[in-house]
């Protein structure tokens, strides 16, 4: 069961398949201390939407946070300000 939910062929697995559609400017935020989500995940996922013609994409690092940011919903809120007065 759990290479059925987790294989290649898994619906997560192929979600890739779906970039093309996604036309709308993206944010990816990522803390720089994730223990779960390697942290050069955000931006890997950044570069395949770029790939499948998406550019309004971007990739915001929040120092120090981990993957679970529970108390710390600052950080993310920070990480997106700082990007908006960075592309305004």
């Amino acid at each position: 069961m759990w290479w059925y939910s987790r294989g290649p062929e898994a619906h997560a697995a192929q979600a890739y398949r779906n970039l093309p559609q996604v036309t709308v400017p993206t944010l990816f935020t990522q803390g720089d201390a994730d223990d779960v989500v390697a942290p050069e995940e955000a931006q890997r996922q950044a570069d395949l939407l770029r790939e499948s013609g998406n550019e309004r994409v971007h990739v915001a690092w929040v120092p120090g946070a981990p993957h679970f940011c529970t108390g710390q919903e600052i950080l993310p809120v920070d990480a997106i300000a700082a990007l908006h007065s960075e592309i305004a």
